[in-house]
C-alpha cells in the first residue's frame, strides 16, 4: 500500500529529529518559540477585538486572524510530540497536526483580501462610491470552500494519488501570486494618489508604503515555494532543512506581514479622515 503523502512527511519529521539529541532540542525550542509568538498574535488579536471600536472589515480581518493564529499555533505545539515520537507516525491525528499547517493559510488569505478590499473601496469611492463587500464575501467564500473540498479529498484519496496535494498546494501558490500583484498594485496607487493629501498623516501613507513592499516581497517568495512544493527534490529539502528555517521562514514571512496588517487596521485615531 502507498504511504499517504503526509504520512510520509510526518515519518520523515521524526527520522530527522531523532538523528541527534541537540538537533532535536532545537527542533523543538524552534517550533515552540514559533507557537508561543502565534499565541503572542493570538492574544493581542483577542485584545484588539475587545478594546477597540470595530467596522465590518475590522470585524472580518479579527476573526480569521485569531482563527488563523490558534490554528498555527496549535500546530507548532504539537510538532514536536511527532518529533519526539510521542505522537505517531501513522494514524489519523498525525495527519490533523499536518493538516493543521495548512488550514490557517487560508485564514490568512481572508484576512489579506479585508486590506485589499478595504483599500481598493476607499481608493475608487474618490472617484465614485463603491461597495466591495458583496465580492469579497463571493470571491472569500469561494475560496475557502475550493480549499476545504481539496483537503477533504486528500483526506480520502491522498494514499491513491498526489494529484490532489498538488493541486493543493497549487491554489495555495496561485492565491499569494494574486495577492502580491493585488498588494503591489492597490498599494502603489493608493500611496500616489493620496500623497498629497494633508489629511492624510505622512506615518500612515509610511506603514501603507512599507506593508505593500514586504507583503509583495513576502507573497512572492512564498508562491515560489508553494510551487515547489510539487517537487519531489525541494519537498525533500524543507523536511530536511536545519532548525533554524522554520523561524527565519514563519516569522519572517507570514508573522511580520500579518502583525503589520493587524497594527494598520487597529483604531487609534479619533479623526475618520485618517481612520
Amino acid at each position: 500500500l502507498k504511504m499517504h503523502p503526509l504520512t510520509s512527511e510526518v515519518s520523515q519529521i521524526q527520522e530527522q529529529c531523532v538523528k541527534g539529541n541537540w538537533r532535536q532540542s532545537f527542533q523543538c525550542v524552534a517550533h515552540l518559540f514559533i507557537s508561543l509568538v502565534y499565541i503572542s498574535l493570538c492574544v493581542l488579536g483577542i485584545y484588539f477585538r475587545l478594546s477597540c471600536t470595530k467596522t465590518l472589515w475590522q470585524s472580518l480581518f479579527l476573526f480569521y486572524f485569531i482563527i488563523g493564529s490558534l490554528s498555527r499555533a496549535t500546530y507548532f505545539y504539537l510538532l514536536p510530540f511527532i518529533g519526539t515520537g510521542m505522537i505517531p507516525t501513522t494514524g489519523d491525528l498525525a495527519n490533523f497536526v499536518l493538516y493543521l499547517n495548512l488550514t490557517p493559510s487560508f485564514f490568512y488569505f481572508v484576512c489579506y483580501m479585508v486590506i485589499l478590499f478595504l483599500w481598493a473601496e476607499i481608493f475608487h469611492s474618490s472617484q465614485r462610491p463603491k461597495n466591495l463587500k458583496p465580492l469579497f464575501f463571493v470571491l472569500s467564500s469561494m475560496m475557502l470552500i475550493l480549499g476545504a473540498i481539496l483537503i477533504i479529498a486528500d483526506i480520502i484519496f491522498g494514499e491513491q494519488t498526489d494529484a490532489i496535494r498538488i493541486c493543493l498546494y497549487t491554489l495555495i501558490g496561485t492565491v499569494y501570486a494574486l495577492s502580491a500583484l493585488a498588494f503591489i498594485y492597490y498599494g502603489t496607487r493608493f500611496y500616489l494618489a493620496y500623497r498629497p493629501d494633508s489629511s492624510i498623516k505622512a506615518v500612515t501613507l509610511q506603514k501603507i508604503r512599507n506593508l505593500t513592499l514586504i507583503c509583495g516581497i513576502c507573497f512572492i517568495i512564498r508562491c515560489g515555494l508553494s510551487f515547489s512544493n510539487n517537487s519531489k527534490v525541494m519537498s525533500d529539502f524543507y523536511i530536511n532543512q536545519e532548525w533554524w528555517f522554520d523561524l527565519v521562514y514563519w516569522i519572517g514571512l507570514e508573522v511580520i506581514p500579518i502583525a503589520l496588517m493587524l497594527l494598520i487596521l487597529r483604531d487609534r485615531s479619533k479623526n475618520s479622515t485618517i481612520q
